[in-house]
């Protein structure tokens, strides 16, 4: 499934030509630190136009647009057109003004693997397998973990160790098109509840947790509004915001609206363009890493430093794409279709964890989300990033599991 050479992106892209709508030139020039000539070019590759039309829309030589494509490989960290392309459109994209710090890496580490409760599968009433695992103590708390969209039933950040000493179930299942879970096509937040009913059932739990991650986190918050007092608590971690906020807290603007509205409207391109995304993952993570911090999360150059770090958010993510990237493509259409979150419907206490320097969810949103809702908590990280849960795994458990 993991398809994508430069010829396919490239005739998925010619159908898809009007996603010159999509693509702001400037938003472009500011991410990428472009000249306005290069981010014509930019814009001219993500919309499937050739270098020989870009050069005539500009009535420039060819070769003048040779020379731009080069300064745009240089700053975006690519060599070929298809992957800058899909560098743009999965989201890889630069912050001008923070740079990753150099950073010297730990020297690998033998860890034993995460230990865990045992995995398991069920049917869905639509006939689908969803696949899920369980880690800590069998009879601790259930806390239901949605993954991010780079992650997976293994995606347990910061180890299994703490799950013992608070007593606590940690249940994590592959949605939809993640990792060994089936596919869903035009899959909805009610999907993701029926789903999420049904594997509670399965299990015999009948309250619980529910803590998410980043996107997972979007998810997890809409389906606590609909589960009602099931949910006892409910955490956000490095959340993306619900759509109905608006300013620097709105979710959709910039680069994600982008994202969100090609998954959305060419879904068949966005999952041509993460599939070559994630080959270049498989074949080569640590170039992967490389990029991605530098250009997308600089804050997080630490974390990744260390190397227990860096294999546990490899494995994740190599799992979540081990069928190609149908489940990434439909949680960016589930935020695209998703209705207006109700706060009185939240009912339960919510706690909320941000990186205050996070590259890819704006804090704006959190705090946002902190106004909206009655019953928060916010606990702000100063120097985190997105991905501070890899270190503060056990300080938000503790937290969020802890007497009230």
């Amino acid at each position: 499934r993991l398809v994508g050479s430069e010829m396919c992106i490239r005739d998925r892209f010619i159908s898809h030509s009007n996603l010159d709508n999509l693509v702001d030139e400037t938003l472009l020039g500011d991410l990428y630190d472009l000249t306005p000539a290069e981010s014509k070019v930019a814009k001219g590759l993500v919309s499937g136009h050739t270098l020989d039309r870009i050069a005539d829309d500009a009535q420039v030589a060819p070769a003048t647009v040779r020379a731009q494509l080069k300064s745009v490989f240089r700053k975006t960290d690519t060599g070929r057109q298809a992957e800058l392309v899909s560098v743009i459109l999965s989201g890889l994209a630069p912050r001008p003004a923070e740079r990753a710090p150099a950073a010297r890496p730990e020297p690998p580490l033998d860890l034993p693997a995460l230990d865990s409760t045992g995995g398991g599968q069920l049917t869905t009433r639509d006939g689908r397998a969803l696949r899920f695992h369980q880690y800590g103590n069998a009879d601790g708390t259930p806390v239901i973990f949605f993954h991010s969209v780079r992650g997976s039933r293994l995606e347990v950040p910061g180890g299994a160790d703490i799950l013992h000493e608070l007593n606590l179930r940690l249940i994590v299942p592959d949605r939809a098109g993640y990792g060994l879970s089936d596919p869903l096509k035009d899959r909805s937040i009610d999907d993701l509840v029926s789903d999420l009913e049904l594997l509670t059932e399965h299990l015999g739990i009948d309250r619980f947790h529910l803590l998410g991650y980043s996107l997972g986190g979007f998810l997890a918050l809409h389906c606590a509004g609909r589960l009602g007092d099931r949910v006892q608590r409910l955490g956000l971690v490095s959340a993306l915001g619900p759509t109905h906020l608006s300013g620097d807290a709105d979710p959709m603007r910039g680069l994600f609206r982008m994202v969100v509205g090609v998954a959305d409207r060419a879904p068949d391109l966005m999952e041509n363009v993460l599939n070559l995304v994630a080959r270049g993952l498989i074949k080569n993570p640590d170039k992967h890493l490389r990029r991605f911090v530098t250009f997308t999360s600089p804050a997080d150059a630490p974390v990744f430093a260390q190397q227990r770090h860096r294999d546990a958010y490899v494995k994740a993510v190599k799992e979540a794409y081990r069928n190609g990237c149908q489940g990434f493509v439909e949680d960016l259409r589930a935020v695209a279709r998703a209705p207006e979150s109700d706060a009185a419907a939240l009912t339960m206490p919510v706690f909320l964890w941000h990186g205050e320097r996070d590259g890819q969810v704006p804090v704006a949103q959190a705090l946002a989300v902190d106004q909206w809702l009655p019953n928060s908590r916010l606990t702000l990280e100063p120097d985190g990033g997105h991905f501070f849960v890899y270190d503060r795994w056990r300080a938000i458990l503790t937290r969020f599991t802890e007497p009230l």
